[in-house]
């Protein structure tokens, strides 16, 4: 197992705001930022390629994000490039998910959960079965064959993805709306959030249908993760607390306490090489002043905020954050991708050089030509144009072709 100092290492941030700018960090240095939309940034997603063990097409790190102004915007995160904006949804993008990096799958007020092939970006199929209720969460099993969404309609559903049919439904009457699906990081339990106030945490062996756990923190719930195979459930409240419950459910929960709400949270799950952490020791959680606050000492019970925080500005009002584990084989193919453009760039200035030159010795020739065709011309004597006795002479001619002779009759 790795500890938690290398975890943080190799680690990419990113940020989406109300007014639609986008900001992003690596190694807790600011890395971009700029105004990805005109609208409101709902929902994002990344793909990890640490936990991805299926469906995974090299090391790419891509992230995806939507909101108001309905369209989906993906970008290759190690690369810091935009890819292709996927318009399909006609309405606010509310829940984004990968599966591995090689889908994507997209919920929105409409009603569609759409499922895009990364390679292409071309739309596979819509999974159709929260109508009227719009999706307000998804999530990707790890292993990537089956995906857990949730809508207002108080149905929690499995969908196969393999086949791309729903694999069951379960209607928790008892509620009214679910959201912020989530699986654990061993894939064996998931969560959900209902009515805003209570998680659901359920096992997937478990066919009941029904919770295992049940936790009322009594503040409205803003976000929600488990983290590392312990099965540590973390949430983001509104009045500025982050707990941390453990597997056992009679211990009380960690406590800390944050200057605004909680409007995401993320536990750094595993270090940078994708390695596991056998316990939970640092947690970021991004508030709605703009601010994102680090907390190390987790795992020893003692939870201490970082003096270094991750800062928007003062006008900027944070609604969503991912993170990810670029990897070392992700930051050894950007640098291989900045080597790669540079040298592309070389090369196309030489060839563009030599273009160039070619372009002016062929000009230089093809003027030379003329003027010797000009001179050439004037000294020799202009030819007559033949007349008709001389025509008829030559059709007469013994070598004249049949088809002159033919023209004669």
């Amino acid at each position: 197992m790795a500890d938690a100092e290398s975890a943080v290492e190799g680690l990419a941030v990113v940020a989406g705001c109300y007014d639609g700018t986008l900001h992003g960090w690596r190694d807790e240095k600011l890395a971009f930022a700029y105004q990805a939309q005109y609208g409101c940034i709902k929902a994002m997603a990344v793909s990890d390629v640490s936990l991805s063990k299926a469906n995974v097409r090299g090391n790419r790190v891509l992230l995806a994000m939507g909101g108001t102004a309905e369209a989906v915007h993906t970008y290759d995160l190690a690369g810091q490039r935009e890819l292709v904006q996927l318009e399909e949804h006609e309405n606010t993008i509310t829940a984004l998910c990968f599966v591995g990096n090689s889908f994507l799958l997209s919920g929105g007020e409409d009603g569609k959960l759409c499922v895009w092939d990364c390679k292409d970006w071309a739309l596979m199929t819509v999974l159709k079965g929260h109508k009227p209720g719009p999706v307000t969460s998804v999530a990707a099993h790890p292993i990537g064959k089956v995906a857990l969404s949730t809508s207002r309609d108080n149905s929690l559903r499995m969908w196969n993805l393999e086949t791309a049919r729903p694999a069951s439904r379960n209607r928790l009457e008892k509620y009214k709306t679910l959201d912020q699906a989530c699986w654990s990081a061993t894939g064996d339990q998931y969560a959900v959030v209902a009515d805003d106030r209570v998680v659901l945490v359920f096992r997937i062996e478990d066919t009941s249908g029904q919770p295992y756990r049940v936790i009322e923190p009594g503040c409205r719930v803003n976000a929600l993760t488990l983290a590392t195979p312990a099965g540590e459930v973390v949430l983001g409240l509104e009045d500025g607390r982050v707990l941390v419950y453990t597997a056992e459910a009679e211990s009380a929960p960690l406590e800390m306490q944050c200057e605004k709400r909680v409007r995401s949270v993320y536990a750094v799950h595993c270090s940078r090489d994708g390695t596991a952490l056998a316990k939970l020791d640092t947690v970021y959680a991004a508030l709605s002043n703009g601010a994102i606050e680090i907390w190390n000492g987790l795992a020893s019970q003692k939870p201490e905020k970082s003096d270094q925080e991750l800062r928007l500005g003062a006008s900027a009002h944070l609604t969503c954050m991912v993170a990810c584990p670029l990897g070392a084989q992700a930051i050894a193919v950007t640098s291989a991708s900045k080597a790669a453009k540079k040298k592309a760039k070389k090369q196309k200035h030489k060839q563009q050089k030599v273009h160039t030159e070619t372009a002016k010795e062929s000009e230089a020739k093809h003027t030379k030509a003329k003027g010797q065709g000009k001179q050439k011309q004037g000294n020799g004597a202009k030819r007559a144009r033949p007349g008709r006795q001389e025509k008829e002479q030559q059709r007469n001619s013994p070598g004249a072709s049949k088809r002159q002779r033919s023209k004669k009759r």
